[in-house]
C-alpha cells in the first residue's frame, strides 16, 4: 500500500521538512518574552500560552542539545522560558491554565477554573530535561512541585484540581477524567522526580500506577480519541516493560488507530489531526511498536500537512481546521527525526534511546 513512500520521502526531503519546522519554531513570536505560544494567528501572532506547551518546548530544546546542536539561541530560549514560568508560579496563587494574548478573539476559558496535572507534569519534565543537559543553575520548580502533590490520593491521580467547583461548561471528556492517558503523566513525573531525587513523588507514583496500568490493559479507552490513546501508548513506552503493560495489546492499538487514520474519507476530526499522526509516527518508529509500512504511510500523511513556512495544518482533508498550533510542529519535528533514523538504519529505535520522546 505504501511501498513507494521511501522513494518519495528520501533523507533530503525529510531533512528539508525538519529544517522548516525548526525555523518556524524559532520565530520570535513563538517564544514571546518566554511565553511559548500554543497557537498563533494568520500573522504568526501568539494567541495563548500554557504550561504543557512550555514543557514540550523545553524538552524539544533538550533533545536538540543532546543531538549535538550548539546554537546559543537554544540555551537562551530555554532560560527565557524557565524564567517566565518561575515568575508565573512564584505568585500567591496558581497562574491560569491558558494565558490569552490581546490578539485572541475569545478569552473566556473553562480551563482557567482549575489546574491540570497533565500540564504541570509536562512542564516539570521539560525543566528537568533542560537542567540535565545545560551546565547552568536554573529554577528547581519548588513552587510547581508544591502543587503537584495535591493531585495524588491514596488510590488515584486526579486529572484536574478545580479552584472552586467544576464549571458548568466544563466538558466531560478524557482530559477531565482519569484514564490510561495518565501513563504519560506518570512517565513525565517519574522522569522529573528521579532527576531531582524527589522520593515523595516517586512513592506517590508507585501507589497509583497499578490502577492506571490495569485500565490500559483492560483497554478502557471508551472516551478517548487517537490523540489521547497516543498519550497512553507513549506513557507505556516511557515507563518500560517492568510495570506490567500488555505490549501485545499496545501494539494492536497502534496498528488499529493508524489504520483508522488511513481511512481518508472520514469526517471525524479526531482521526485527521496532525498531532495524532505525528505521535503515532514516533511510536511506530520505536520498539515494540515498530511497523515500517505503517510508519511510511504516516510519514507521507504528516509531510502533507507541513506548510511552506514550517507551520502545520491542524487536520487533513476533508476536515478544514487550519489552526496554527505549536504542539503538532514539536511532535512532527521529532517524529520526522525518528523516521529518518529508521530509514537510514533499517531498524527500530531501541529501548535506551526513546526516553527522549516528549
Amino acid at each position: 500500500m505504501f511501498c513507494n513512500t521511501l522513494k518519495n520521502l528520501d533523507d533530503l526531503t525529510i531533512s528539508l521538512q525538519v529544517t522548516k519546522l525548526d525555523a518556524w519554531l524559532s520565530l520570535p513570536t513563538i517564544i514571546d518574552a518566554g511565553a511559548v505560544a500554543g497557537s498563533v494567528d494568520q500573522f504568526n501572532r501568539p494567541l495563548y500560552s500554557y504550561p504543557e506547551i512550555a514543557g514540550y518546548y523545553l524538552s524539544y530544546i533538550a533533545y536538540l542539545l543532546q543531538s549535538g546542536r550548539r546554537e546559543t539561541s537554544l540555551t537562551e530560549n530555554a532560560l527565557k522560558i524557565i524564567r517566565h514560568q518561575q515568575v508565573l508560579w512564584s505568585g500567591p496563587v496558581a497562574p491560569p491554565t491558558r494565558n490569552y494574548s490581546p490578539y485572541a478573539l475569545e478569552r473566556t476559558d473553562w480551563r482557567n477554573e482549575g489546574m491540570f496535572i497533565f500540564d504541570l507534569a509536562m512542564l516539570w519534565r521539560g525543566i528537568t530535561d533542560v537542567a540535565a543537559v545545560m551546565d547552568v543553575n536554573i529554577w528547581d520548580a519548588a513552587e510547581l512541585r508544591g502543587y503537584i502533590g495535591d493531585f495524588f490520593s491514596s488510590t488515584a491521580l486526579r486529572p484536574v484540581h478545580w479552584f472552586d467547583r467544576r464549571p458548568e461548561n466544563a466538558p466531560d471528556r478524557w482530559s477531565t477524567r482519569s484514564g490510561p492517558y495518565q501513563l504519560k503523566v506518570l512517565a513525565a513525573l517519574r522522569s522529573a522526580a528521579k532527576f531531582q531525587h524527589d522520593q515523595r513523588t516517586l512513592d506517590q507514583i508507585n501507589v497509583v500506577l497499578p490502577a492506571i496500568v490495569n485500565e490500559f490493559n483492560q483497554a478502557r479507552f471508551h472516551d478517548h480519541n487517537p490523540h489521547s490513546i497516543a498519550y497512553a501508548l507513549e506513557g507505556a513506552l516511557l515507563l518500560g516493560r517492568d510495570i506490567g503493560i500488555d505490549f501485545s495489546l499496545a501494539r494492536e492499538w497502534v496498528s488499529n488507530v493508524a489504520q483508522a487514520i488511513f481511512s481518508a474519507d472520514t469526517l471525524n476530526i479526531d482521526y485527521r489531526r496532525s498531532d495524532a499522526i505525528a505521535q503515532l509516527l514516533r511510536l511506530n518508529c520505536c520498539e515494540p511498536y515498530f511497523d515500517p509500512e505503517i510508519a511510511h504511510g504516516l510519514c507521507e500523511l504528516l509531510v502533507s500537512t507541513i506548510q511552506r513556512e514550517g507551520s502545520m495544518s491542524f487536520t487533513l482533508p476533508p476536515c478544514g481546521a487550519n489552526n496554527k498550533n505549536t504542539w503538532p510542529v514539536l511532535f512532527a519535528r521529532q517524529a520526522l527525526d525518528f523516521y529518518r533514523r529508521v530509514v537510514t538504519d533499517g531498524q527500530s529505535i531501541g529501548v535506551g534511546e526513546f526516553t527522549c520522546l516528549y
